[in-house]
């Protein structure tokens, strides 16, 4: 047991950086510009040297690679980064919501678990419905006796 377990925590370090490296590359490859639109969701007018100077400060001017070296190494060491909505770092903003979190999981499933049971109870009662119902008669006309005729076999007996 204990094996298996290791094996599976070797298992996700793959997977994490797997799921990294796509959260990463899904990221950079969305059509559009994030900068000029927290721009324009700001309103108001922006020119190239205010693109270009919000480019420069949140790392989106660098190659590709250097981003996403900065990118693991943050995670790595647990930062996530600031957020370029509230400019508050993530780690904040997730933790301000994982309470609520936690208990819509809950809620959701303990909704699934009562909905499961009477499911459940609802296709036990329509195939009690569906069976032929049982009569008294019994298979009493087969009376086979099964005799050895060598060892290790079996034959019947009308």
């Amino acid at each position: 047991m204990l094996r298996y377990a290791i094996n599976r925590i070797f298992l996700m370090i793959p997977t994490l950086l797997g799921v990294a490296v796509l959260v990463f590359l899904v990221l950079r490859v969305v059509p559009g510009d994030i900068v000029e639109v927290k721009l324009t969701s700001e309103g108001g007018l922006y020119t190239e040297e205010q693109i270009q100077a919000e480019r420069e400060r949140l790392g989106l001017a660098d190659p590709l690679p250097t981003q996403f070296v900065r990118y693991m190494w943050g995670l790595a060491h647990g930062d996530l980064g600031i957020s370029l909505w509230t400019e508050r770092p993530v780690l904040q903003e997730i933790g301000g919501r994982i309470g609520l979190t936690v208990e819509l999981a809950i809620i959701s499933t303990l909704l699934a678990v009562m909905c499961w049971k009477q499911c459940r109870r609802f296709v036990a009662r329509r195939n009690l419905m569906k069976r032929p119902p049982r009569t008294s008669t019994s298979r009493s006309n087969d009376s086979r006796v099964i005799l050895p005729r060598k060892p290790g076999r079996a034959s019947s007996i009308r």
